[in-house]
């Protein structure tokens, strides 16, 4: 199992890739640990959820043996933002909104006592559109994690997703798109799995729930076929203290990160549904665990800065089903100091 070096004491360990008609759906809890794949749970509903997360991996996949570039100037989370929250929501309450400078999407918080430890969701990744100043360059990140909801405790953030961008020269658009993972305050890394735009993608973060400082990531390009996964360790706080997962929310986000100094431009994606977007949470001795859908608790809009009063919503995020989450594009924004 190789390990890579991300700075700041994040580091990732890789897998050796499954070999050809690998079935997770049979392999025994060996083959699985050394490929990184979760055992297999008990629970009816959860072994569901599991069938569906991996049983498309059994078939016609090429495993990727992932590399990584850190980009140390991007950021998806800040302090301001988890200075300016609404209250924790309880996960029995109607569904509410909040509102972030930077997130657009939905949370769910885990019943009193348990933590998470795993998050999945599946998206199309949008094309993105003319932007509206020609040279200046607009973003797009689509992403789930554990952690890092501005109405709760935590200030860690477990992510994995895409990452996009737009460029406008003249009557031309210069588009990118890669995958990327993070373990804030560590760096995000871009990864070598390939993504483009309209692939169907599905990505996987397991953990042991709260104290956790290592998550297993799994993602599927599930129109080009490939897939890959590994263990990605938390690094350190800026005071040295070890970075540990809280496990005080799941996240299924559309937003535009922090480049540098400031929050950047939102690209328009027009809209974005995710699907199968499920957590599990678990007591401490995991013997009492709960499903929570995507789609239940809250719903977060992406408004203007803080700093002045907000004139309005950049992108919409939509309860559509118990598993479905919704985007929707409003405007871009500006280019906000922190």
């Amino acid at each position: 199992m190789a390990q890579i070096d991300l700075g700041g004491g994040t580091t990732v360990r890789t897998f050796p890739a499954p070999p050809r008609g690998f079935d997770p759906m049979t392999a025994g809890p060996a083959e699985l640990s050394k490929y990184g794949f979760p055992s297999r749970p008990e629970d009816a509903e959860q072994l569901n959820s599991y069938n569906r997360l991996f049983g498309l991996m059994k078939n016609n996949f090429t495993y990727i043996e992932p590399t990584f570039e850190v980009n140390p100037g991007r950021r998806h989370i800040t302090s301001s933002s988890h200075e300016r929250s609404t209250g924790r929501i309880a996960p029995d309450v109607a569904p509410v909104t909040e509102v972030s400078p930077i997130w657009s999407g939905a949370a769910v918080f885990p019943p009193a006592g348990q933590s998470f430890r795993w998050i999945a969701g599946d998206w199309t990744i949008p094309n993105l559109h003319k932007v509206a100043t020609t040279g200046q360059t607009y973003h797009c990140d689509i992403w789930i994690g554990i952690d890092g909801d501005p109405s709760v405790a935590s200030q860690d953030l477990c992510q994995v997703g895409v990452q996009m961008n737009v460029t406008q020269h003249g009557d031309a658009l210069s588009l990118n798109c890669s995958a990327f993972c993070g373990w804030y305050p560590g760096p995000e890394a871009t990864m070598n799995l390939p993504v483009t735009f309209g692939d169907t993608v599905s990505a996987v973060i397991c953990t042991t729930g709260a104290g956790a400082t290592e998550a297993t990531i799994f993602m599927r390009n599930l129109t080009q076929g490939v897939a890959t996964s590994f263990i990605l360790h938390a690094g350190m706080y800026s005071n040295g203290s070890p970075v540990s997962l809280v496990g005080d929310s799941a996240l299924w986000v559309v937003g535009r990160p922090i480049i540098g100094p400031a929050t950047s431009l939102l690209a328009d994606y027009v809209q974005l549904f995710f699907s199968g977007a499920v957590a599990v949470s678990y007591s401490p001795d995991g013997s009492i665990s709960q499903v929570a859908d995507g789609g239940t608790q809250t719903y977060i809009n992406m408004r203007y800065t803080f700093i002045t009063p907000a004139p309005g919503v950049l992108s919409y995020g939509v309860l559509v089903a118990p598993q479905v989450v919704e985007c929707i594009f409003a405007d871009s924004g500006s280019i906000d100091p922190l």
